[in-house]
């Protein structure tokens, strides 16, 4: 059983015909045609309770687009290969002028998603560096930002790329630099699978299944079928 959250566009979502569709689907069903011996199932879940579901045995592994964290890191174990690559930026609004990065944000304030890693690394720089930056916990982030009730937000770049596309009239000044963590973990910005941890065996079979499934084409296929842009060639096959 695969936790999946059944509202993200292009990755994961509800048709207008009802049926569950898009890149992460496309790549567990290919997946479970490389792994006969189980039948891999989705489980539709909120974001919020993929993890939790995890820790009582609901699902076998969750997929999301998660990064690593090094609370994750304490918790689970994920796949030694990636399927997607992530990284985080900040975006604002080109009248508000040229942010690049967190620095730019002294005195403003960040919208970004409660409980998400983009909080936890805009935290953390904002603890290691003593930093006046305003967080604020937004579900509507374009909405918060074109009403001037953040200056920026964080978003993984497949969302900046949908907003550019989907609000002409907005004009968005976008980060030169990703949003990073200052360790390990949260510099990484490849997705992967969550499992429990003792789910070595899963663990293995899953990776092998995505690295053959990159290798075919697969992946970027996937990518440009979902997305119309290239989302795997950037993996970091070092991390």
């Amino acid at each position: 059983k695969v936790g999946i959250i059944p509202s993200i566009p292009g990755n994961s979502y509800i048709d207008d015909d009802g049926n569950l569709v898009g890149m992460d689907i496309d790549i567990i069903n290919a997946i479970d045609e490389k792994l006969p011996q189980y039948n891999i199932e989705f489980v539709q879940l909120d974001g919020t309770a993929l993890f939790s579901s995890l820790d009582a045995g609901k699902i076998d592994f969750a997929c999301g687009n998660f990064r690593r964290s090094d609370a994750r890191e304490a918790s689970y174990i994920h796949t030694y290969r990636s399927y997607f690559y992530t990284p985080y930026q900040l975006v604002t609004l080109e009248e508000n002028g040229k942010y690049d990065s967190l620095a730019d944000y002294e005195g403003k304030s960040i919208g970004t998603g409660d409980g998400s890693l983009m909080a936890d690394i805009v935290e953390q720089y904002i603890e290691e560096n003593n930093a006046d930056i305003t967080l604020t916990y937004v579900t509507d982030y374009v909405g918060e930002l074109s009403a001037g009730r953040v200056d920026g937000i964080a978003v993984p770049r497949v969302a900046t790329d949908r907003y550019i596309e989907s609000y002409p009239d907005l004009k968005f000044y976008v980060s030169s630099e990703f949003l990073n963590g200052s360790d390990e973990c949260m510099g990484d910005a490849n997705a992967y699978y969550f499992l429990r941890q003792g789910d070595e065996k899963l663990r293995n079979e899953l990776s092998e299944a995505i690295y053959e499934l990159r290798q075919e084409g697969k992946l970027l296929e996937y990518s440009e079928k979902w997305y119309g842009k290239d989302y795997v060639s950037d993996i970091d096959v070092d991390a």
